[in-house]
Order: structure tokens, then sequence, then C-alpha cells
């Protein structure tokens, strides 16, 4: 259970982060805060986190109301969805200790700020997506018995590992980033690329551990897609400023 609520703890480092960075506000006394365009920007930044609490009372719901199947160790449950959700937590509070001002600031820093702050959740859904497997909630209709408690162990680590790998990227594309322009932008969204196919490649490695073969193609095919898009947006950024 510690671990399904760690992600909640996350979820507050992250509106830490965010009003230590947050500019004060500009707006004169006639306009309603909440009605201007910064207050919804920043509204949106706020509840975007919110993910985290509201997947993991879902999966201790599961976990609670359900038996594991086959022997299928709650712990690990517990495990594939805490860590990668507690990564994604930590990457969203690093987004807003970088950006939120330029988020909120203006609309065209808002567009660039938010694909990268909600980059992280994909783990946390897989995430929570695998844990819920593992409890029991078999989706492709095949039989949850067949799994041991040595191969949802391994199914959880790989989503651990996806979860570090969603992580990786913001800490390492940090340097890259400046929203104020779109001077480093192209550089950063490759990068982002590359570690969501590294994080995609781990949770599909869950599902296939797990016999979820259709949510693993799926998982595959956005993936590649994803890939594909990103050199091709690439290659079109780079052949404007060739030009």
């Amino acid at each position: 259970m510690f671990l399904l609520g760690l992600p909640s703890t996350t979820l507050v480092v992250a509106w830490t982060a965010a009003a230590k960075n947050l500019p004060r506000p500009r707006i004169s006394a006639r306009d309603s805060w909440w009605k201007s365009a910064t207050g919804g920007r920043l509204l949106t930044l706020i509840l975007l986190p919110c993910v985290l609490p509201i997947l993991g009372l879902s999966v201790s719901f599961v976990t609670l109301d359900r038996e594991a199947d086959g022997g299928i160790a709650l712990q690990a449950a517990a495990v594939a969805y805490g860590v990668p959700a507690s990564f994604a937590g930590l990457g969203i509070a690093l987004v807003y200790s970088r950006c939120i001002g330029i988020a909120v600031g203006t609309k065209h820093g808002f567009s660039r700020v938010l694909p990268v702050a909600a980059a992280p959740l994909s783990a946390c859904v897989f995430g929570a997506l695998t844990a819920l497997i593992l409890v029991g909630w078999n989706l492709s209709g095949g039989p949850a018995a067949g799994i041991g408690i040595e191969t949802g162990w391994w199914a959880s680590f790989a989503a651990s590992v996806g979860g570090a790998g969603s992580l990786a990227v913001v800490c390492l594309t940090r340097a890259k980033w400046d929203f104020r322009t779109t001077l480093g932008w192209t550089r950063t969204i490759e990068l982002f690329g590359w570690g969501g196919l590294f994080s995609m490649t781990f949770f599909a490695l869950a599902m296939v551990l797990l016999r979820e073969w259709i949510i693993g193609f799926l998982i595959v095919g956005s993936a590649g897609f994803s890939l594909l898009t990103g050199v091709i947006r690439f290659r079109a950024a780079r052949g404007r400023r060739a030009g």
C-alpha cells in the first residue's frame, strides 16, 4: 500500500515545484483570475498530475477487492504501478521547476510545455495497466492462472524500468530546453521521442510476459507511429531552417 500511495507524494512535490517557480500574476482588478487565460493555463497544469492519485486509488480498490489469481503476488502489482507513477510525478515536478512560468505566461509557451509535462504520464498509465493485469484483470481473455509469481515479478520489473526511462529522458534533456524560443526545441522533442520509445519497449515486454499480446502489439504500433511522426517533424523543421 505504501508504493501505491507514493505517487500521491510526488503530486505534492510537483505542486510545490510549480508554486516556487510561479511568477506573480499581473491581472487588472477588473478581470476575474479564474476566467483569464493565465488562470486557465495554470489550472490545466495543476490538474495534470492529479492523474497519479486517481489511478493509484483505482489500482488500490481493485487490489483490495480481488485476490491474486494463480499465486500472482499483490506486491508485484504495487511495484508495477507505484514505481513508474512515482517516476512520472518526479518528471512532472522537474518540468514545472524549469518552465512553469513560461507555460503560464504565454500561449505559445504553454503549447510547448504541455506535451513535455504530459509525456511522463504515459508511464503512469501503462504501469497501472500492468498492475491491474497482475491482480487478475485479464483483458485478453486468456488464462490468468497461467502466469506465475516469477513471471509477474519480471513484468513488474520491466514496467519499473520503463517508468525510470520516462524520468531519465527528462533529466537528460533538461539542458536542451529553451521554451521561450524555438532554440533547441527540435532536439528536445527528438530526445523525448527516443525516451518514449525506450519506455514503451519495456512496457511492451511486460505485456508479452503477461501474455497480453493485443496490448503489446498496440504499444509497439503506437511507439513506432510516434517515432515516425517525430522523424518526419524533425526533418521538416531542419528543412525549414536550411531554407
